[in-house]
C-alpha cells in the first residue's frame, strides 16, 4: 500500500504558506542601526511643530549603537501623539501578533508601543492596542521591556507599529519586535509533519520502493540550498518590499510637504503680525493728530475794531461838502 497521504503531508509542510513565519520579527530595521542621512531606514516620524520638540536618532541605545528619541519640552494645547512608525503589509486577519520592545524615559508623562490594525476600504482603524494598558512607562527610568499580544480583527489590510510619547519629557525606543504567534492548530500540524517525515526515508516493501525513492528525492534537500518555504519567503518579500517602499516614499513626501507648509504658514503669520503692528501704529498716530487738532484754539484778531462812523442825514452831508 502506498502512503500517499504521508507524501502529501510532507510536501505541504515543505511548501509552507504565504503567511509570515511564526516568531519571525516582521519589522525592518528593528534596532534602528541601518540609517540614511541621520534617519533610520524604513521608519517615519511625526512631531507637531513646536519649539524644542524633536525626533531623531540617538546613541543612547539598549543594544547596538542607536535608538530613536522623542522629546517634548512643553505641553501642547491638544495632544498630537508624537511618534516613530512603520507599516507592516500582510493579511493578519484572525491572527495574534506579539509586540515587544525596550523603552527608556526621562521625566516623561507616558511612553508606549502602539499597534493599529487598518482597513483600506472604507479607510479606518479596526483595532488599536497600547502597552500602557498593562505595562505603563513614565517618569524617569532606565531601559525596560514592554510587550503585549494583539488579536487582529478580520478585514485588516495592514498594521502600524508606533513608538509613542504622550505629554512632555523624553523617551528612547530600541529593539522593537512584531511577530506572529503560532496557533494551536499550526502546532498540531507541525508535530504531525515531524512525526511523518522520518518515515519517508525508512525502508519499505519492494512494491513501494519506486514511490519511496521519488518521495525521498523530494524530501531530501541540500543543506546549502534554500528550501521551498524560504524561496516562497523570498518571493513574498520581492512582492511586498516594493509596495512598502512606495508607501514609505509617499509618506516621506507628505511629511516633507507638511513641514514646508508649516514653515510657510509661520512666515505668513509673521507677515500678518507685522501688518497688524503697522496698522495699530497708524491708528495711534491718527488719534494723536485728532486730539491735537481738537485742543488747538481758533486764531483771533488782536487790538480794537475800528469805529464805524455814525450815520448822518444826507442834507448835512451835502452841506458840509459845498464850498
Amino acid at each position: 500500500m502506498v502512503f500517499w497521504w504521508r507524501i502529501a503531508a510532507t510536501l505541504a509542510a515543505l511548501a509552507g504558506t504565504a503567511a509570515p513565519v511564526a516568531g519571525m520579527n516582521l519589522l525592518a530595521n528593528p534596532g534602528f542601526e541601518s540609517r540614511s542621512a541621520d534617519l533610520p531606514d524604513r521608519w517615519d516620524f511625526f512631531v507637531q511643530s513646536k519649539p524644542g520638540a524633536v525626533a531623531r536618532l540617538d546613541n543612547t541605545a539598549h543594544t547596538g549603537e542607536f535608538s530613536v528619541w522623542l522629546h517634548t519640552p512643553t505641553p501642547y494645547e491638544k495632544e498630537p501623539v508624537n511618534n516613530w512608525s512603520q507599516n507592516i503589509i500582510a493579511d493578519f486577519g484572525g491572527q495574534t501578533l506579539q509586540v515587544s520592545g525596550f523603552i527608556r524615559v526621562a521625566e516623561a508623562k507616558e511612553a508606549a508601543l502602539w499597534l493599529q490594525c487598518w482597513r483600506k476600504s472604507p479607510w479606518g482603524v479596526l483595532a488599536a492596542e497600547s502597552t500602557s494598558i498593562d505595562m505603563p512607562v513614565y517618569g524617569t527610568a532606565d531601559w525596560q521591556e514592554v510587550s503585549m499580544e494583539v488579536e487582529v480583527p478580520e478585514g485588516t489590510n495592514f498594521v502600524t507599529l508606533r513608538c509613542v510619547l504622550l505629554g512632555t519629557g523624553s523617551a528612547w525606543f530600541d529593539d522593537i519586535s512584531v511577530s506572529r504567534l503560532e496557533s494551536a492548530a499550526e502546532e498540531d500540524t507541525a508535530e504531525e509533519s515531524a512525526e511523518i517525515s522520518p518515515e519517508m526515508t525508512t525502508s519499505v516493501t519492494e512494491d513501494e520502493e519506486d514511490i519511496t525513492d521519488t518521495a525521498t528525492e523530494v524530501v531530501t534537500v541540500d543543506k546549502g540550498a534554500p528550501t521551498v518555504a524560504s524561496e516562497e519567503a523570498v518571493r513574498q518579500e520581492a512582492v511586498v518590499m516594493p509596495v512598502m517602499d512606495k508607501i514609505e516614499e509617499e509618506v516621506r513626501r507628505l511629511r516633507d510637504a507638511n513641514l514646508l507648509l508649516t514653515d510657510t504658514l509661520e512666515k505668513i503669520q509673521e507677515v500678518n503680525q507685522g501688518l497688524v503692528n503697522e496698522m495699530l501704529a497708524v491708528q495711534a498716530e491718527l488719534r494723536a493728530l485728532k486730539e491735537e487738532e481738537g485742543s488747538a484754539s481758533a486764531p483771533t484778531l488782536e487790538g480794537k475794531s475800528p469805529r464805524v462812523p455814525p450815520l448822518i442825514p444826507l442834507s448835512e452831508a451835502q452841506g458840509a461838502a459845498a464850498p
